[in-house]
């Protein structure tokens, strides 16, 4: 994937390399964001609006947070590396906050109607 994308760093190895970390950082947030933004519209049907409406300040506390904290110590070289970390961090708080809510609402509305008759 990353030789697809990134075609004319073929030749410089170093760049391919930092390139194909940066994919795996920048698809991992992709798989957390798309579950968190689930997570979300199943709350939101469920009518609990707080908790989805709130859980994405984890990203804006990640990111103001982690980048001036512990950035400049992991990513010397890589800055943009910090930020990317950063993102990643902050939807899984952002997913974390949310597991709690999500958890009570299959277990009490979500499973009941699919199964009206499992105790």
């Amino acid at each position: 994937m990353t030789q697809l994308v990134s075609w004319g760093f073929i030749r410089d190895p170093e760049k391919i390399s930092s390139h194909h970390h940066a994919d795996a950082t920048y698809f991992s947030f992709l798989l957390l964001i798309c579950v968190a933004a689930l997570a979300t519209a199943v709350l939101n049907s469920c009518g609990k609006f707080f908790v989805p409406a709130v859980s994405p300040s984890g990203l804006s506390i990640a990111g103001n947070n982690f980048h001036s904290v512990y950035g400049s110590a992991i990513c010397i070289l890589l800055p943009i590396q910090s930020l990317a970390i950063a993102a990643v961090v902050g939807v899984g708080i952002h997913l974390a906050w949310q597991m709690p809510s999500l958890y009570k609402e299959v277990q009490t509305e979500i499973c009941p109607a699919l199964c009206p008759y499992r105790k």
